[in-house]
């Protein structure tokens, strides 16, 4: 009696293990038929779908031997959607379960870009160094860099974001974030009037990205540096001091350097014209050159062939600009504009020329001001090239006659 008792316990505990065993892999198998579904969603980027599917698997199945990758997959979904907040909760998750053993190098990377996104950057960068650090081979490493060069450039440490930044463009990263991050580099030494660092990195964005939308932001850059230290007494690579000798004159000094006298004056802070012997003048060894973009509509000022200055201009409808090498040949403050049966006086609203005119030798053509700042960066000329007023002023300072002028399409 005992023994057929406990044969049929021994039957009813096999039974059960067997059904038990049998349950198991039934759950097993669905859950991972699920999970592959889920994965297979991922691949073919259906994201929303994706990671729906994956947030239910890990409330179905809490313990299953893939939980970690559901954890992943479903970060990942939501860091690839832009949900970065959300997805951090996914990321530090995997995280805390699994440390740096399941894709260490992208859990770290995602909670840096979600800290940094939200604005944390101090929380951030701790993430960003360790995917630098622990994971060399990773190809998010010039991503972490970039973050890092972001997070050093907000913070003041100008030099260890360069050096951010210089380790991506080493990898051959010449991307439009590499680019940004430069310019932002570039303004911070700007506002420190650090003239050199900035304008070395202007130039840098121009000559690596010269087709980027960015670029604009480079030349400003340029233009405004160069603009500041040309018409100031700081002294540049292509100036000198001259000791003012008797009988000269602003403008034999001017014909002597081919340089203009509206330059030496503004550049020196000069109040008058009369000069003493012995006096030092700041004077910018000037061998200008223009290029102009009919494409491109804009004015490309150079000295010694390095690029000044960047100006927006209009150009000639139905391509009435001439194309080819010219040369300054005469200017003129205060232009009256002839037309047919009438010569428009200087200020007079109705005279297209502005307030300076500076001839080419290209007779009937020119550089000069505009009465409509509506008109530039359009082709709308006569074939001139016509600019804002207080560019076509700044022009009229810096360029000598004789300055030579390339026009291309």
């Amino acid at each position: 009696m005992k023994k057929g008792i406990g044969l049929v316990l021994i039957l009813i505990i096999i039974t059960g293990i067997i059904g038990g065993i049998f349950w198991y892999q039934k759950i097993k198998t669905k859950g991972e038929r699920e999970f592959y579904a889920a994965k297979k969603l991922y691949e073919e980027k259906r994201y929303d779908a994706s990671y729906l599917a994956f947030d239910s698997l890990l409330k179905d199945y809490r313990q299953a031997i893939w939980s970690g990758e559901a954890i992943y997959y479903a970060g990942k979904n939501l860091s690839l959607l832009g949900r970065d907040s959300e997805a951090k909760e996914y990321w530090q998750r995997l995280k805390d379960q699994y440390g740096d053993s399941i894709h260490g190098e992208e859990t770290n990377f995602y909670i840096g870009r979600s800290f940094e996104r939200e604005g944390d950057v101090k929380k951030a960068r701790p993430y960003y160094e360790k995917v630098v650090k622990k994971f060399p081979a990773s190809s998010l490493v010039d991503d972490a860099l970039l973050g890092l060069g972001r997070i050093y450039e907000k913070e003041g440490e100008v030099e260890d974001a360069l050096a951010s930044i210089e380790k991506v463009a080493a990898n051959f990263r010449e991307t439009r974030e590499v680019a940004r991050v430069i310019l932002d580099i570039a303004a911070l030494y700007e506002k420190k009037e650090e003239w050199v660092k900035s304008l070395d990195l202007y130039y840098k964005v121009c000559k690596d990205f010269p087709e980027g939308d960015l670029v604009q932001n480079a030349e400003d850059g340029i233009s405004r540096i160069n603009t500041h230290l040309i018409f100031s007494r700081y002294p540049t690579e292509d100036s000198f001091i001259y000791r003012v000798e008797k009988g000269d004159s602003l403008s034999s000094i001017a014909k002597k350097f081919n340089t203009t006298i509206e330059l030496i004056t503004e550049s020196n802070g000069l109040k008058t014209t009369m000069l003493k012997p012995g006096q030092r003048l700041k004077i910018l060894e000037s061998k200008f050159s223009i290029k102009v973009s009919k494409g491109k509509n804009k004015v490309y000022l150079k000295n010694n062939d390095k690029l000044i200055k960047v100006y927006r201009v209009a150009t000639g409808k139905d391509n009435l600009t001439p194309e080819g090498n010219f040369t300054i040949v005469n200017k003129l403050k205060d232009p009256p504009w002839y037309t047919p049966g009438a010569i428009i006086p200087p200020g007079s609203p109705e005279n297209i020329l502005g307030s300076r005119w500076i001839g080419i030798s290209e007779e009937g053509y020119g550089f000069h001001g505009s009465n409509n700042p509506a008109d530039i960066g359009k082709y709308v000329t006569n074939g001139c090239v016509r600019l804002r007023e207080e560019d076509v002023k700044e022009l009229y300072k810096l360029v000598p006659v004789g300055t030579p002028v390339e026009i291309i399409k």
